[in-house]
């Protein structure tokens, strides 16, 4: 729930006065807490003079912490490239209970007390974090490092996401998205070719190009990722297959030692939907296609989502 609405609110799509008279003339847009300025997001979540009272109540200086943000994107991405993650998930669920308490006043019911919006908003947090830890992985895996939701790399760090995809009777295709510290896409591509080779050398293709990319770039620190556990297996262990495998195995290697500091990840699809993504990208055209400091639009909403998951 809480990623959801962060995620409609960095892409402007949450029903706020503002919003809502784009599609509704007759919609008032005052904001229905202190009833005077127009209601965006921002000024919902953020400027509202009452709103920074809950703020404050929390033990947070808005205009200390945050100065003047003039989106929610550009807020969320300041929260979570000045706090560590305990810091970054109270803020997202606190602009969530702000909202729901918006909510309330915007439907007639009467709103709660700062300090109650806070405490309600500690409370579902440790118990996000309890019910988290309980989680119990599937029997039979053995799943060491490994996570679940995609990860922002450190500063000074890039990740490098890749994956594959096999259409029948078509081709292959290999997809790759490359992104900082703060989660910005610097690099997106996808290639197709004609040959149909088996899923494991169509990963390690992906991989190659990924750090062909990364090195184009002049990037010197890279993690490479996949939801391929066999590639990076391999990478890890520093066995090479004697096949043709192994052939493509070598050049992800080779290409690796050109950077000063490389690492390999393996992560569950739920992280590399990104990548994913961008392996599947339609249509199907036979050569490489590279965005740079962007990404295509169905596949920014992924990106916007992985945002929301890097607060858990």
């Amino acid at each position: 729930m809480v990623r959801s609405f962060l995620w409609r609110a960095c892409r402007g799509a949450l029903p706020s006065g503002a919003n809502l008279l784009r599609r509704v003339e007759s919609i008032d847009p005052t904001c229905c807490r202190c009833k005077v300025m127009v209601e965006t997001d921002i000024h919902a979540l953020f400027e509202c003079p009452l709103v920074q009272r809950i703020w404050e109540s929390a033990g947070i200086d808005v205009d200390v912490e945050w100065g003047h943000i003039t989106s929610m994107e550009e807020w969320t991405r300041m929260a979570i490239s000045h706090g560590d993650a305990s810091t970054s998930s109270r803020w997202a669920m606190i602009n969530w209970s702000i909202w729901n308490d918006r909510n309330d006043i915007f439907h007639g019911r009467e709103g709660n007390a700062p300090i109650t919006i806070v405490e309600c908003a500690d409370r579902y947090r440790v118990n996000y974090l309890q019910a988290s830890s309980q989680e119990i992985p599937p029997s039979g895996t053995n799943l060491v490092g490994c996570h679940q939701n995609w990860k922002a790399p450190p500063i000074g760090s890039w990740k490098v996401n890749v994956d594959a995809a096999m259409f029948e009777g078509v081709g292959s295709g290999m997809g790759v998205v490359i992104r900082d510290h703060e989660g910005s896409v610097v690099r997106a591509a996808v290639q197709h070719v004609r040959q149909r080779w088996n899923v494991d050398v169509i990963e390690a293709k992906a991989a190659a190009l990924g750090l062909s990319l990364a090195y184009q770039m002049g990037v010197q620190s890279v993690i490479l990722e996949s939801d391929s556990l066999q590639i990076i297996s391999i990478l890890k262990s520093g066995k090479v297959p004697l096949s043709y495998l192994g052939n493509v195995i070598t050049e992800i290697v080779e290409w690796g030692s050109k950077f000063n500091c490389i690492s390999y990840s393996y992560v569950r699809r739920s992280g590399n939907e990104a990548a994913h993504g961008m392996a599947h990208y339609m249509p199907i055209s036979f050569l490489t296609r590279v965005w740079v400091d962007m990404c295509p639009d169905a596949i920014a909403d992924i990106v916007s989502s992985d945002l929301m998951s890097d607060f858990f």
